[in-house]
């Protein structure tokens, strides 16, 4: 990933000619990636652009090189209420948002919530308004997933007899590939058809715990299982104005 620098991105005469359309956009169906300390699933949040422009780099997604904005370290959004700060990662390559694909993607719908036009359709226009943001305010619906990665070694937890609990990952178990939501659901096609996707577990006073527990078969045979710990990871929706 190579710093975006002052100079202009190539862009064809057809994206230098095009503006998007920031008035009739789709309601904003998939999650745009987000990362830190997990704040309770809602609807109500307002978060407010750090006065830093956030890291831009080109990255190559579907063969096509984008813009890819990243809000972290002192440059994290901070979000209302709970006065919390949360990292938060978006490109300008299309996105479908339901049956629609929307063209610019995520960032079209930053730079749209914040109130901010886009010029055109190239990399540097995208650039631009993103480093123009500084300050501004947007809504957004946070909601969770996770999933225990099938490529990275799992992390559990063991009761011991003192009644401790030593908490570790295991080198060279993976994870099951098993799926998070709020909400359970069965995916019913494409490569998952079939594929249960299960719920967070919740507190006695309704709200989500910050880990859920499962028993996952030990691969290692014996017929016992391991106690995997999942933690979830916010993820940001319905970008929108604040009015």
């Amino acid at each position: 990933m190579s710093e975006i620098n002052d100079i202009e991105w190539a862009a064809t005469d057809e994206e230098l000619q095009s503006a998007p359309d920031q008035e009739n956009l789709p309601k904003q169906m998939s999650d745009a990636p987000s990362f830190g300390p997990p704040p309770q699933p809602d609807t109500h949040y307002i978060f407010t652009v750090p006065d830093a422009p956030p890291k831009v780099t080109k990255k190559v997604i579907g063969g096509v090189e984008r813009m890819q904005a990243v809000f972290e370290g002192d440059n994290c959004l901070l979000g209302n209420p709970g006065n919390f700060r949360l990292r938060f990662r978006f490109s300008n390559a299309p996105s479908y948002e339901g049956k629609a694909l929307v063209d610019g993607g995520k960032a079209l719908y930053f730079a749209t919530a914040v109130g901010i036009k886009v010029k055109n359709l190239s990399n540097a226009a995208y650039k631009t308004a993103v480093e123009s943001a500084a300050g501004r305010k947007f809504r957004a619906d946070i909601s969770w997933e996770a999933t225990c990665n099938s490529e990275k070694d799992v992390w559990v937890v063991t009761e011991l007899e003192d009644g401790t609990r030593k908490f570790e990952t295991l080198a060279g178990i993976k994870g099951d590939g098993r799926e998070f939501r709020l909400k359970g659901f069965t995916h019913k096609s494409g490569k998952k058809a079939g594929q249960e996707v299960y719920e967070f577990q919740r507190n006695a006073d309704g709200t989500y715990a910050n880990e859920t527990y499962y028993a996952m078969p030990d691969p290692r045979g014996g017929g016992g299982y391991l106690n995997v710990i999942i933690r979830p990871y916010p993820v940001l929706q319905n970008l929108r104005p604040v009015d």
